[in-house]
């Protein structure tokens, strides 16, 4: 009778020692899993920082695409920042670099300094033309392009003045009002520049001109309406109080082309 009784409580018995050796094994393995779910959620935090970082000296376009090595790097020219995230320790490096690079520009190419800059388009025709007269002020260019180009007639179709500062841009436009097109509209033309660095030679100083580009639009109705639409695009360093031809195109009609020529002063 001593071992039936025995043998009954026996499964029991087994299966008590079975879970209270497993409950210390199952234990260990919640606390693991937490500890490796708490080390993956630290793994994803970003170690980056975003930090606004002021420009006072330079354009921060410009030196924006020197400091991407750093991190990410975005630019505002209007408030004059760059915004930058990376690794604390690679800002630190970004703001010595950006302190070495956001000095004063020298006295020569200082953006105080203002260009002042004369536009001139002048058409050019195998036929005579009314009111052809050329500004004296244009006659030593108008004798070198005739020497390259021998066309009949010069005529000096618009004048535009822009003003700028170095480092910055400036763009015109407008309309010519000249019946020798046969236009069905005025042409429109556009101008814009660029001015970079003004510096000072030995008796002359001379004005970077970047990013130059003119469009003409041209309507014509001699029979069949036809549009004509003319581009130069250049760069040029032009001397002080000189004239300087920036580009030729040809168009179809009474004129056969179209001279760009600018002059330029710097006053302060």
């Amino acid at each position: 009778m001593l071992i039936q009784n025995l043998c009954q409580r026996l499964p029991l018995l087994v299966v008590v020692i079975v879970c209270a050796s497993l409950s210390p094994t199952l234990g260990a393995q919640e606390k693991a899993g937490k500890k490796s779910q708490n080390a993956s959620e630290e793994a994803t935090k970003s170690p980056f920082i975003t930090k606004v970082i002021h420009v006072k000296h330079v354009d921060v376009d410009k030196i924006a695409p020197l400091l991407t090595d750093f991190g990410s790097i975005r630019a505002s020219s209007e408030l004059g920042v760059l915004v930058v995230s990376s690794m604390p320790e690679m800002i630190a490096s970004l703001e010595d670099a950006v302190r070495a690079l956001d000095v004063p520009r020298p006295e020569s190419e200082s953006s105080r300094d203002n260009v002042e800059l004369m536009v001139y388009i002048i058409g050019a025709a195998d036929q005579e033309l009314p009111d052809a007269a050329i500004p004296q002020s244009l006659k030593e260019v108008v004798t070198q392009l005739r020497q390259a180009f021998p066309y009949r007639y010069y005529h000096l179709l618009d004048t535009a003045t822009l003003r700028v500062r170095p480092g910055f841009g400036a763009k015109t436009s407008g309309l010519i009002s000249d019946s020798s097109f046969e236009a069905t509209v005025p042409p429109q033309y556009s101008f814009e520049v660029n001015a970079g660095a003004v510096s000072q030679g030995d008796a002359i100083r001379t004005i970077q001109l970047d990013g130059i580009r003119f469009h003409f639009n041209l309507f014509t109705d001699t029979g069949l309406p036809t549009h004509q639409a003319i581009n130069v695009e250049s760069s040029i360093d032009l001397h002080e109080g000189k004239t300087a031809v920036v580009g030729k195109a040809g168009i179809y009609g009474v004129y056969r082309g179209l001279f760009l020529v600018v002059s330029g002063t710097v006053s302060e």
